[in-house]
């Protein structure tokens, strides 16, 4: 009932992380620097840049934990210009990856960063049930050991053909 009631309030639509847009329920960020608390990821691998601030929040929290050698590898399919690219800690731990999140090309790049680090996995790319669990199948192999796949939107999709469906 509070997952219906959060979504179907504007609220979610105004969820500014340091004045650039995220698409998250701050609770659900609220974990996920829980996460990266427990993980302490070398690389933070985020499957759709959309207005950055995602990638932005991830560094700030990476930049909290004191992972100055750590990045957050976020794929677009264009480039990325968004306001989140001016901050500095965009500039010193986000790498935009240009690129279809799924195509073989960009995972190969992904992977090639990140073999045998320490890395946390965090999908955003798709809402449909084949999309997501195509971004699974695809980022899977990526997720580092006793480390974590997020699948974001989990909470609107309704229990329908979404995200929630693919897990």
């Amino acid at each position: 009932e509070l997952r219906r009631l959060y979504f179907g309030l504007p609220g979610l639509r105004n969820v500014e992380f340091q004045g650039v847009h995220v698409d998250r329920n701050p609770l659900d960020l609220w974990m996920l620097q829980q996460a990266a608390f427990e993980v302490r990821p070398q690389f933070v691998i985020e499957s759709w840049t959309g207005d950055g601030g995602t990638a932005l929040y991830w560094a700030h929290t990476l930049h909290g934990l004191d992972q100055a050698g750590a990045k957050v590898l976020t794929v677009t399919p264009k480039p990325f210009t968004g306001p989140a690219a001016k901050n500095w800690l965009w500039n010193r731990y986000v790498e935009v990856l240009e690129g279809q999140p799924t195509a073989p090309e960009t995972l190969s790049r992904i992977g090639a960063r990140v073999k045998g680090a320490n890395t946390l996995v965090v999908l955003d790319g798709e809402q449909d049930t084949g999309g997501v669990l195509g971004e699974l199948r695809a980022y899977a192999p990526l997720v580092s050991r006793e480390s974590y796949l997020v699948v974001a939107n989990t909470g609107i999709d309704g229990g329908g053909a979404g995200p929630s469906e693919a897990i």
